[in-house]
């Protein structure tokens, strides 16, 4: 039953984002273009020229909005024509994403035995395979969480710290998790991790900023003119700011989400490394909050999905596998039928729920607090 969701969940999906189109990669390929050829990479002009070459046919160009280090991670594949680093693109997107969840599904704890069915995971659920069939770029940061998670727990700073090039590619997403990993860094002394961390993106921004000076300020000033917060998205903070009219409640979620994982911190897991054991709970919770974010973000979802499930097949509980899957099914129905990815709001939360009530099922079971 399982795998004939997954077949039916993956021939819808290519469907809906069909291989012949450009797809999101689109916008890095042209600002890497840009970038190249000494051009502004944030200018909406410069990207509809190169765009166009490529077979854009809107009027409109699909903008760039990622910090500019991002530029250090889709150089390599401007400097192919279009369709060959689309193609590397994408193949790049499919071993991320399921090595991602082969490396949670080990980490949780599943059988390896059975960890055959964590490669059905980016199958059937659906953020992960939309993330690669839209060519999108969030398979890189939760590529960062994962190195950063296996290297910083074996203490592995320097290289550790590199996953915070990935991560810093869309960090207002990963916020409870990331500040909670910085106050643990910085309770243990662990100042490499925090300098690896910091300084890659920065050093990578360094180098780009000797070649383009103006990179920086030609990244605000389109941030300032056209930017994504401006965009209805799937977040409760969109949702309340698009109800009431009033912008600065889009960020209101974000700051309680972010100030509830600081008190956690303090009041909870100070003296362990809850960066690690909390990790889903902080990406759900970071997901759930964040300002703005689309549907495909939330593969950042991945190690919670896993851990669930995980959880449900080591428990037996089959009921926790049907809810995963029809929550996909009400997904695809949604982006399939909806047109409008703001009803796919309600995804994270029901994640949330569910790994919240194994939390709480582990709570009756055993004192303490549980490590999740």
């Amino acid at each position: 039953m399982t795998l004939l969701v997954a077949a039916s969940i993956t021939y819808l999906l290519a469907a809906l984002y069909p291989s012949g189109s450009t797809g999101d990669f689109i916008e890095y390929w042209a600002a890497g273009r840009a970038f190249l050829q000494g051009r502004n990479p944030y200018d909406a002009g410069t990207l509809l020229e190169f765009q166009r070459s490529a077979g854009w046919l809107k009027e409109q160009p699909l903008m760039m909005w990622n910090p500019p280090w991002t530029l250090g991670l889709v150089l390599p594949f401007a400097w192919l024509p279009f369709a060959e680093a689309r193609l590397l693109w994408y193949l790049l997107a499919i071993a991320m994403v399921y090595g991602c969840a082969h490396y949670f599904w080990v980490a949780f704890g599943g059988d390896r035995r059975r960890a055959w069915m964590a490669w059905t995971i980016p199958v059937w659920y659906v953020p992960a395979m939309q993330v690669v069939l839209v060519g999108q770029i969030t398979h890189f940061v939760l590529f960062g969480v994962a190195v950063l998670h296996f290297l910083a727990a074996r203490r592995r700073d320097w290289l550790a710290g590199l996953g915070g090039l990935f991560v810093a590619v869309k960090p207002h997403l990963l916020l409870p998790w990331g500040i909670v990993l910085v106050l643990w860094a910085l309770e243990n002394r662990r100042w490499r991790l925090l300098a690896s961390a910091a300084g890659s993106p920065l050093l990578v921004l360094g180098l780009l900023s000797v070649c383009r000076p103006q990179l920086v300020e030609q990244y605000l000033q389109s941030i300032r003119s056209e930017g994504p917060t401006l965009w209805l998205t799937p977040t409760v903070g969109k949702l309340l700011a698009h109800l009431t009219g009033i912008a600065a409640l889009q960020f209101v979620p974000m700051l309680l989400g972010t100030g509830l994982a600081v008190v956690l911190w303090l009041r909870v897991w100070r003296g362990g490394p809850a960066w690690d054991r909390q990790l889903s709970f902080l990406l759900v919770l970071g997901v759930c909050s964040a300002a703005f974010a689309w549907s495909f973000d939330m593969v950042l979802l991945l190690p919670a999905v896993t851990q669930v499930m995980v959880r449900a097949l080591r428990e037996n509980r089959s009921w926790g596998m049907r809810w995963l899957l029809g929550t996909q099914v009400g997904l695809l129905a949604v982006l399939a039928w909806a047109g409008n990815n703001l009803y796919a709001v309600w995804l994270p939360w029901i994640i949330l729920a569910m790994f919240l009530w194994y939390l709480g099922e582990t709570i009756r079971r055993a004192d303490g607090v549980p490590e999740l």
